[in-house]
């Protein structure tokens, strides 16, 4: 009985350490056409990622990209490009993918390069986007300091 226990607890204890989330500093040309999913985290999923994830902003928008297998790694791919152009991701934007293995969908956090989260884009008369600069301050280097 003793042994038993030990292992459920150890079981549950390795669980906890997984992680669900993985991050990306978005590079113009380096990981606007496809995004590679870090191996270390591929390594802790209980099961393989299917062929296709959904990506949710975090105004609850829902993309489909492709997920590949390439001889160098996995890759987000078809559908990822349009995702970012939707979200009005920029340059050097900081993105935290939260994955949800049940449902093979992925939470996605946007952050501008100064560290605040991005502000939702804004729908201006149903064709065009843009993203408000009143929520994503500008750092001076007087404000660096703390």
């Amino acid at each position: 009985p003793q042994g038993k226990k030990r292992r459920i607890y150890m079981m549950h204890h390795h669980q906890q350490n997984k992680p669900n989330s993985f991050c990306a500093i978005i590079m113009n040309g380096l990981n606007t056409h496809h995004l590679k999913i870090p191996t270390k985290f591929l390594n802790y999923l209980d099961k393989k990622l299917m062929s296709n994830a959904t990506l949710i902003s975090p105004c609850g928008g829902k993309w489909q990209v492709t997920i590949i297998k390439r001889e160098n790694g996995v890759y987000m791919d078809h559908g990822w490009s349009k995702f970012l152009q939707e979200n009005l991701v920029k340059h050097e934007d900081f993105l935290v993918f939260t994955y949800d293995g049940n449902n093979n969908h992925f939470k996605v956090q946007i952050f501008c390069k100064n560290g605040c989260e991005a502000p939702k884009p804004n729908v201006g008369n149903g064709t065009k986007k843009s993203r408000p600069t009143t929520s994503c301050p500008q750092i001076s280097p007087e404000n660096e300091r703390s």
